[in-house]
C-alpha cells in the first residue's frame, strides 16, 4: 500500500563534496563522483567496493560518504567501524550520519546530542535540520520541528537540489505550526492494556475508530505507515475537518498531494487521544484495487511507548504498556527464548523515516534488510535479490498493477519466479510465488536511505499466526513454530 513516506536523511554526495578548488581534483573527489555514478545506477555493490578501494584516504568528507554507502547497505558494522576509526566525525556530515544510527536505534536523546553539535558546526546544513524536523515531529516536539522545518524551507533552492523528497517540508511546517503549544497523541483515557478486534479484510487487516465522537470508521493496521492518520478525504469533508493546507507525501507508487489536518479526537476501544496529525487523500482509487471498504490507514510509528501484539488466530490487537523487555543485545541477529512455557524468535529491528520498520531476513546465503508492512498484500522482494536468488531461465517478466495513492503509477519492472524460502533466525517460511518489482531501488530506498530487499506484510503474519512489536526495545517477536 502507498503511504505518506518520509525522505531518508543520510548526506547527498553533492553535499560531501563542498571543499576547495585544489580538493576538487583529488582522488576522494573523484571517487565521491564514481560513487555517485554508482548509487544513481543502484549499484551498491560497487558503491561498496570503491569504499574499500579508499579506504586510506583521510579526507573527512570521503570517510563520511564511506560511512554513507555502509549504511544504505545496511552493513552496519562497517558503518560503526569507519565512524570510529577514521576521520569522519570530524565532517558535519559524519555527525549527521551517527545521529541518523543512534535515531534508528532508539537512542533519540543520543541522536538530538548530535544533530546540535552538527548544527552548532555547520548551521544551515539540510541533511540535520531534515532530520531534526522528523525526529521532533515523530516525539511530538512540533514547536522544536517547526523551527528546524522553518530554517530548512527558507534554504536557497541551490542548497536543497538533489535531497530526496524535499518539497514535503513546507507541508510538515503548515502542520507544525498548526499544532502551536498543543501536544500531538496527547492520551486521555489511560490504560495499560487495550484489546482490539480486528476486522480481517481480503487483503488488509482493519480496526473500527471513532473520530471526533463519530463513526465507527474503518482504519487500516499498518505497520508500514507513518506517524500520520490517513483518511479519505470525502470523510474528511464530511466532518468537518479543518484543513491547515497542502502536504506533499511520497510513497512506493510515486508523489501525493494531500490536506495537512489535525484531528481533535481519535478513540478506539478503551483509549482516547487528542491531538492527532493527519493527512487526507482521496482513497477512492486505492479502496476500488484492493476491493475493500477503506476510510483511512492507522499508522503505528507513534506507538513507541508501547506494545504491540497482532494476534491472527483470535483476530485481535493488543496494545499495552509493556512491565518487561525481552532479551535484546547488541547483535542484529535472532534470538530464541522461552516466555510464558513458549519457545519465541526476537528479532531487532531499526526505526527508518517516518516510522518505518525494517528487520534482517536471510535467504539462502544472502543477508538482507525487510520492511514489515501489514498494508502490503503480497510479499515484494527487490528485483536485485530475486535475480541473486533464482536463475535467470526460472524468471518470466510480467505486468503488476500497484495500488496507491501516487499521482502517476510509476515504471516498474517486474518479474516472478518459483518459491524463495525466507529465514528468521531458526524459522523458515516459505512464500510460493516470488515477486520482484522495481518499486523498491528505484523509489522506496531512496526515500528511506537503506537497501530494502523485500516488504514482508500481511501473508507473513498468516504464516506466524501473529507478531508482538515491542517498541521500546525495538524487537520483532514471532511465536515459536509448533
Amino acid at each position: 500500500m502507498n503511504r505518506p513516506t518520509s525522505p531518508g536523511h543520510l548526506p547527498k554526495i553533492n553535499e560531501l563534496t563542498s571543499s576547495s578548488p585544489a580538493a576538487a581534483t583529488s582522488r576522494a573527489s573523484r571517487k565521491l563522483a564514481k560513487i555517485e555514478t554508482l548509487i544513481d545506477d543502484h549499484d551498491i555493490d560497487g558503491a561498496l567496493k570503491q569504499i574499500a578501494a579508499g579506504a586510506e584516504l583521510s579526507d573527512p568528507d570521503w570517510q563520511a560518504q564511506r560511512a554513507a554507502v555502509a549504511f544504505r547497505a545496511g552493513r552496519l558494522g562497517l558503518f560503526r567501524r569507519i565512524l570510529e576509526r577514521t576521520t569522519a566525525r570530524r565532517s558535519p556530515n559524519g555527525i549527521v550520519l551517527a545521529a541518523q544510527y543512534h535515531l534508528a536505534i532508539g537512542e533519540t536523546a543520543r541522536a538530538k546530542q548530535l544533530l546540535d553539535e552538527a548544527l552548532a558546526q555547520a548551521p544551515n546544513l539540510p541533511a540535520a535540520l531534515q532530520l531534526m524536523a522528523m525526529m521532533m515531529l515523530i516525539q511530538g516536539c512540533m514547536p522544536e520541528a517547526a523551527r528546524a522545518l522553518r530554517k530548512f524551507v527558507s534554504l536557497p533552492n541551490e542548497e536543497k537540489r538533489g535531497l530526496p523528497a524535499e518539497d514535503i517540508f513546507p507541508g510538515l511546517l503548515r502542520l507544525a505550526d498548526g499544532f502551536g503549544l498543543a501536544t500531538p497523541y496527547a492520551i486521555r483515557a489511560r490504560c495499560r492494556r487495550l484489546t482490539l478486534p480486528l476486522v480481517p479484510g481480503q487483503h488488509l487487516m482493519f480496526i473500527n475508530v471513532m473520530i471526533n465522537g463519530q463513526g465507527p470508521f474503518r482504519l487500516a493496521l499498518d505497520t508500514g505507515g507513518s506517524f500520520l492518520v490517513s483518511l479519505d478525504q470525502s470523510l474528511s469533508k464530511t466532518l468537518n475537518i479543518k484543513p491547515l493546507g497542502e502536504l506533499v507525501a511520497y510513497g512506493i507508487s510515486g508523489r501525493a498531494a494531500g490536506k495537512a489536518q489535525i484531528l481533535n479526537n481519535l478513540t478506539w476501544g478503551g483509549m482516547s487521544v487528542d491531538n492527532v496529525p493527519c493527512i487526507s487523500y482521496p482513497f477512492d482509487e486505492l479502496a476500488g484495487k484492493l476491493g475493500e471498504e477503506l476510510h483511512g490507514i492507522f499508522g503505528t510509528g507513534w506507538l513507541r511507548r508501547f506494545q504491540l501484539k497482532i494476534d491472527l488466530h483470535k483476530n485481535e490487537a493488543l496494545i499495552e504498556q509493556p512491565d518487561s523487555l525481552p532479551p535484546r543485545s547488541r547483535s542484529w541477529h535472532a534470538e530464541v527464548f522461552r516466555s510464558g512455557g513458549q519457545r519465541r524468535v526476537s528479532v531487532p529491528f531499526l526505526f527508518l523515516g517516518d516510522g518505518k520498520i525494517c528487520f534482517q531476513a536471510t535467504a539462502g546465503e544472502r543477508r538482507f534488510w525487510a520492511l514489515l508492512d501489514t498494508g502490503a498484500a503480497k510479499p515484494i522482494f527487490s528485483t536485485r535479490l530475486v535475480r541473486k536468488l533464482i536463475p535467470h531461465e526460472q524468471l518470466t517478466s510480467l505486468s503488476v498493477p500497484i495500488g496507491g495513492m501516487g499521482e502517476s503509477a510509476p515504471e516498474l519492472e517486474a518479474l516472478t519466479g518459483p518459491a524463495i524460502d525466507v529465514n528468521l533466525g531458526s524459522m523458515t517460511y516459505n512464500i510460493p510465488q516470488s515477486i520482484g518489482l522495481s518499486l523498491l531501488e528505484h523509489h522506496l530506498n531512496p526515500l528511506l536511505g537503506m537497501e530494502i530487499d523485500l516488504i514482508a506484510g500481511a501473508p507473513l503474519l498468516r504464516m506466524t499466526g501473529g507478531i508482538t512489536i515491542h517498541f521500546p526495545s525495538q524487537r520483532l517477536i514471532f511465536p515459536f513454530p509448533k
